[in-house]
């Protein structure tokens, strides 16, 4: 609602119960909230916003050092943070979360078999003595499982559903949403198009494959409309796997109107981000049987589906089955 009122319309505090894309979660209305009634295209500070309020675990800073001192009006501060998590729990004390163990801040070394870069440890409360937590093996890192927390809560990178492996180290990931790889860098446009409606800026026009050609998917694009056709093209969001000479309808947003005998303007895919080579990490797999998929990866190659990523891993992983 445009009063600002925060609990009317379709301002509130709410559960997000799925996030189906990387542009896209779903959340429940208890009422109805009417019509929605912003303006989207004019992009300023009244659009409307969400934020965060609450994550699914609780962190804490254990140990604070300074780096660089805050200075007011002539530098930002800089600080290092010890983070741990207070989310062991055990039953039948479920409705209490306990510290991760403090003792095991810093993993054990093994002078016999050093690890220059322990992976994460599991943390996991006890029920005798209350409080208690333990971890899954002392040489193994406390605050890289907290950091690998941080990153599911706040939604940093995309969940693996599957990997698919060939070899020791050739993989096939597959993730949850899009994954972003490939995406356009420049288009040129092959049609102007006509009757877009109103001269002036409109903002994430979708831009589809058509006629049945294999194209990427997820991009979009902010566009200058003069005189009924597309005068300028720049890309908002550069989607996932595109291929250069892709050619793309531009179908604006949904809510911005058209006039009679709209035709779509088409634009030819110039450029694209080159991934290939890039390292990704993959980690939070835990039992004996997955643990060695928490390692890096050089993406090899892509697909044509849009959570599929051809990987090579940097050590072997043993165990799998083709």
């Amino acid at each position: 609602n445009t009063t600002t009122n925060q609990q009317k319309g379709f301002n509130g505090t709410f559960t997000v119960s799925s996030v189906p894309s990387s542009k896209e979660f779903k959340y429940e209305l208890l009422t109805n909230p009417g019509d929605f009634q912003n303006d989207t295209t004019q992009r300023d500070s009244n659009l409307p916003k969400f934020s965060h309020q609450t994550l699914e675990n609780t962190y804490q800073a254990y140990r604070v050092t300074e780096l660089k001192p805050y200075i007011k009006d002539e530098q930002d501060g800089v600080y290092q943070l010890f983070v741990i998590n207070n989310s062991p729990s055990v039953s039948p004390f479920t409705d209490s979360k306990f510290s991760q163990s403090v003792p095991n801040l810093y993993p054990q070394s093994n002078r016999d078999n050093p690890n220059q870069d322990p992976s994460e440890a599991s943390s996991f409360a006890v029920a005798n003595p209350i409080g208690k937590v333990s971890i899954s093996d002392p040489e193994l890192s406390i605050t890289r499982e907290t950091t690998r927390k941080i990153s599911d809560d706040l939604k940093i990178g995309f969940g693996v559903t599957s990997i698919i492996s060939s070899s020791g180290t050739a993989h096939t990931i597959f993730t949850d949403i899009e994954h972003g790889l490939s995406g356009i860098s420049s288009v040129s446009i092959v049609n102007f198009g006509s009757d877009y409606g109103a001269d002036g800026d409109y903002f994430a026009a979708n831009l589809v494959g058509f006629a049945g050609s294999t194209t990427g998917t997820g991009a979009n694009a902010r566009i200058t409309v003069s005189g009924g056709s597309i005068s300028n093209i720049r890309i908002m969001d550069p989607g996932s796997v595109y291929g250069i000479g892709n050619t793309l309808q531009v179908i604006p947003a949904a809510g911005i109107g058209t006039t009679t005998g709209f035709t779509p303007a088409v634009v030819q895919v110039e450029d694209v981000i080159n991934n290939i080579n890039d390292t990704i990490e993959i980690s939070g797999l835990i039992g004996t049987t997955f643990t060695g998929y928490n390692n890096l990866y050089k993406v090899v190659g892509l697909t044509t589906l849009s959570n599929e990523i051809i990987v090579s891993s940097a050590s072997s992983v043993s165990g799998f089955s083709t």
